[in-house]
């Protein structure tokens, strides 16, 4: 998974876990943290903690929701969506193809805020109904007591997060509003998702500026307000362009097989080789790549500079690569007929540059990550020569 982290599946949808979540949660706990220490002085420095961490794991449950609710709108528009990964700030969808109209990219868009909007408010009834007496202003907080205080903040959460999706910059749920009008106005879903994705890293950069005046400004309370500020505009000028970038992957590998991209000639370790003689004759030209390995035409696994280390150096003279790449027999591979954009993800993990493409138990390519790189790039190439064209 690379840099992700595998959450597991909710309603069918396959949540993954950016490393750089990471920020969010200890920014969020401080951030609530500090506020509390004003909201609630006779707390304790534990107990604030506690109230924090809460907090933000309640942060983290409405943001999951949300784009739970995006997904969920998305496959009953007919787009199917194969995972989505929280980052720093948000997350992100992994959808198999564009909605297939304005008006279904208008509906999933709106789902999500609208969930968030409910949840916030559901949070806000029970602040209404715990019985306690009601804040008359921010500094009368304290009359709520911790749990109170828990509830309102996980209702400001929800209405922040919808509040900011709302923003017209892409990917964002306001900027898919944005391209869906677009789309509608001039029928091209690509010009469409360009002019919303500037207009998102537009959008984004400008809240960076923003926030960093503000916390440079008011070094008291306008620090951790000019710091999530800041945030949200890099996130949102970050997600605009890999947006944009996602869109122009997808387009150039709509119903591309992997047999269209495959490398058909290629160099394969033989499996009844000693690892020295692998070592000397094949890992030593293949650039510190992993390579294939063949039982006679059957694909037996992949073989890596990896695997050698694990290994003695007085074992290489005795050892078979076949007892080596035994030991892994769950190595990536593709087929022939399966789809590039399905695979992809498998191409972009750290040690994966080549995918071994086996029909039946036999080797019969190599789809190499360059390649569908290059693909892709003569795919935007010839695009743009046709939008000059048609200007």
């Amino acid at each position: 998974m690379g840099r992700r982290l595998r959450l597991g599946r909710f309603f069918g949808v396959e949540v993954a876990l950016d490393w750089s979540w990471i920020v969010t949660f200890v920014l969020a706990a401080w951030t609530l943290v500090s506020a509390g220490a004003r909201v609630l002085p006779g707390l304790g420095p534990l107990r604030l903690v506690i109230l924090g961490a809460a907090s933000a794991g309640g942060l983290f449950a409405s943001m999951v929701l949300h784009e739970i609710a995006h997904s969920l709108a998305s496959r009953a528009c007919g787009v199917p969506v194969r995972q989505v990964t929280l980052f720093l700030l948000g997350g992100i969808s992994d959808v198999e193809r564009d909605p297939a109209s304005p008006k279904s990219e208008l509906l999933s868009a709106l789902a999500a805020p609208a969930a968030s909007i409910t949840v916030g408010a559901l949070f806000a009834f029970a602040v209404l109904v715990s019985g306690g007496p009601l804040p008359r202003s921010i500094d009368d907080l304290d009359r709520l007591g911790a749990p109170g205080v828990l509830l309102g903040w996980l209702a400001i959460a929800n209405f922040a997060i919808a509040a900011v999706n709302f923003l017209p910059a892409y990917p964002l749920d306001g900027g898919r509003l944005v391209r869906a009008a677009i789309w509608q106005l001039t029928g091209d879903v690509e010009r469409a998702t360009r002019w919303a994705a500037w207009m998102g890293q537009v959008i984004g950069w400008l809240l960076v500026v923003v926030g960093v005046g503000l916390a440079f400004a008011d070094r008291s309370a306008g620090v951790a307000a000019g710091m999530w500020i800041a945030f949200v505009g890099w996130f949102i000028a970050s997600a605009a362009a890999q947006g944009y970038e996602g869109m122009r992957v997808q387009d150039a590998l709509a119903g591309v097989p992997v047999a269209r991209l495959m490398r058909r000639s290629f160099v394969a370790i033989p499996a009844d080789l000693t690892v020295a003689t692998a070592m000397r004759t094949f890992l030593a030209r293949s650039d510190g790549r992993p390579m294939p390995v063949v039982d006679g035409h059957d694909f037996a696994g992949v073989l890596s500079f990896r695997d050698v280390r694990e290994l003695p150096a007085s074992a290489w003279k005795d050892t078979l690569v076949r007892e080596v790449v035994a030991r892994r027999p769950s190595e990536k591979k593709t087929t022939p007929h399966a789809m590039v954009i399905d695979v992809l993800g498998m191409l972009g993990d750290v040690d994966t540059e080549r995918l071994p493409v086996v029909e039946g138990s036999r080797l019969v390519g190599i789809l190499d990550r360059h390649d569908v790189m290059r693909w892709i790039e003569a795919h935007a190439t010839s695009a743009a020569v046709h939008r000059s064209e048609a200007y």
